[in-house]
């Protein structure tokens, strides 16, 4: 039965969702001719009541058929959703059509989920969810009573930046070196252009590419150095970082962590070329120092953990640095990141639990960030054309030839 008074009873029925959101049917449908169209109608979805804080929605239906819009109304339910369909093909069953017109209702991730995992899947089973939940009861605690968000619950995000990074940068060094020379211990990758450094071996002045200061992180020294930084530190330090707070905020600030790290390494050791997205992976590391300050709050059962487990990777990088420093290695690049992470890191990460203290500590962090940043981009720019002086240097690398 094709008649209005069908398609309200019909869409009744419906258990339709729109981004998480239960709406119930309260007003009728319209018949209207289409404009011309041969064998089909169009029909007005006047009156779909929703408790809504989204200011405006539009999405359309993959064929175009359906467009849905979201706006603010006087109704005492809070908003309102009108659905206009076009062109509306009588051919077919009437639950061939609602089929149809509840999929449109859907964003495209909820259209795609539903069609990918559906609500009758296995993992969907009550059993399965009572299961995850004691899950992670065992591992991280009983949930908090109140309304405190606890920050083991916001792994909402999958790690798109650190996963295509880490893939964009182990392909630059196997399609530069070639597979076929790959060893534990080198070669560099290039382009040669691409390295960070303020001089080149003639001490002829380069600080004018600047793209040095960002494309340096493109390039590894060996393929250990490339699969470190790749699976330990974007994968495993900055990967679950991305899971809590968003693609968006780690990928901004691991950019202004690898141009800190390239502007640290020209003002403290102008003489060394740079390869490696280590200022990068640092600035994680710093932003993870950060991130145990304004959250501390919201880790009630797993703080001490992380600090352990942070404090013991540091550690042992300091050890690693007196025991098996290498002349020629650059560490400049490595403070530079962390300074980033640390200072800038707590502007750009998500506090779930503002508190007044933390605030400020926020607010004074980014000042001396911006004062760093100004010192390390003077010194890099005023130092005499040729001969750069490195800041702890009693007399520069080239002045010393």
């Amino acid at each position: 039965d094709d008649s209005p008074d069908a398609l309200v009873e019909t869409l009744a029925q419906l258990p339709g969702t729109f981004e998480g959101e239960q709406f119930a049917l309260l007003g009728a449908i319209s018949d209207a001719p289409d404009g011309g169209s041969s064998g089909a109608a169009a029909f007005s979805v006047r009156t779909l009541a929703l408790s809504s804080s989204s200011q405006r929605h539009r999405a359309e239906s993959p064929g175009g058929a359906v467009v849905v819009e979201r706006q603010p109304t006087g109704m005492d339910m809070g908003r309102s959703m009108t659905a206009q369909t076009s062109h509306w093909s009588s051919a077919g069953t009437m639950d061939e059509k609602m089929s149809k017109a509840y999929e449109v209702l859907l964003t495209p991730y909820e259209w795609a989920k539903n069609r990918l995992w559906p609500s009758d899947h296995p993992l969907e089973s009550d059993t399965i969810k009572l299961a995850d939940s004691e899950a992670k009861t065992s591992i991280w605690g009983p949930a908090p009573t109140s309304k405190e968000i606890r920050y083991e619950d916001e792994y909402d995000h999958f790690p798109i930046f650190c996963t295509v990074i880490s893939f964009i940068q182990f392909f630059c060094y196997i399609g530069d070196v070639g597979i076929s020379n790959v060893t534990l211990g080198g070669p560099v990758s290039g382009p040669y252009d691409w390295r960070m450094r303020v001089y080149d071996e003639n001490c002829h002045d380069v600080r004018g590419q600047v793209w040095r200061l960002w494309t340096y992180q493109w390039l590894h020294g060996s393929i250990s150095h490339v699969l470190g930084n790749c699976l330990l530190g974007n994968l495993l330090i900055g990967g679950l970082l991305e899971a809590v707070h968003g693609t968006k905020a780690v990928a901004w600030l691991y950019t202004m962590g690898v141009i800190t790290g390239g502007l640290t390494m020209g003002v403290m050791e102008p003489h060394l070329p740079v390869v490696g997205s280590s200022g990068g992976v640092y600035t994680m590391l710093g932003a993870r120092v950060v991130n145990l300050m304004i959250n501390k709050e919201n880790m009630p059962n797993t703080w001490y953990c992380r600090v352990a487990c942070l404090a013991l990777f540091l550690g042992e990088d300091i050890v690693n640095y007196y025991l098996f420093y290498k002349e020629g290695t650059s560490n400049a690049a490595h403070i530079g990141g962390f300074i980033c992470g640390v200072l800038y890191g707590g502007q750009v990460l998500e506090n779930f639990n503002k508190r007044p203290f933390e605030l400020k500590l926020v607010m004074w962090f980014k000042r001396i960030f911006v004062l760093y940043i100004v010192f390390c981009i003077l010194w890099y720019v005023t130092q005499e054309p040729g001969k750069p002086q490195g800041l702890f240097e009693s007399a520069g690398h080239c002045r010393q030839r």
